[in-house]
């Protein structure tokens, strides 16, 4: 070897463990990406299929133990439809989002206004099946592992 070329394979090893090493990160935040998508998908069509039956609070505790950690969920009843969307950020430094949605009809015993407000005796029930209702909540995790969620109304 000639003295110019000395710590030639040096440099192209370290420049091709840097990329093999980006092409790892990037194939496992795409996993990370379809599995978290997955999960909200999950989420969204267990929240419809409890609020359909108008079980809206048990399909939120649901949907935020199913959905990733920091997922928004979002529920709608109108007229004889349930729709709920999860969204959540699956690769924290990242401003990528991935939502998984899901629609149900009410099923001829639920409640309307149960499967919106969470309180059967907030709204009639034909009153509510003429003003839809979003409600959305971001899950969090607590130390213990567990979902928890908090709840915000709107009247769209």
């Amino acid at each position: 070897m000639r003295q110019a070329e000395r710590g030639a394979v040096t440099v192209e090893a370290a420049i091709a463990l840097g990329a093999l090493t980006l092409v790892v990160l990037a194939a496992l935040g795409s996993v990370a990406t379809v599995a978290a998508a997955v999960r909200c998908t999950d989420a969204a069509r267990e929240l419809v299929r409890l609020a359909a039956r108008g079980e809206a609070e048990r399909g939120r505790a649901a949907a935020a133990a199913l959905a990733p950690s920091g997922a928004t969920i979002e529920l709608t009843v109108a007229d004889t439809e349930v729709r709920a969307v999860v969204s959540a950020g699956p690769v924290s430094p990242l401003p990528l989002r991935v939502a998984g949605s899901a629609v149900g009809a009410l099923e001829p015993g639920a409640v309307a206004a149960e499967a919106a407000t969470g309180t059967p005796d907030a709204v009639d029930a034909s009153a509510a099946a003429l003003t839809p209702k979003v409600v959305t909540q971001p899950a969090r995790t607590l130390a213990h592992g567990m979902a928890s969620h908090t709840s915000e109304e709107a009247t769209t």
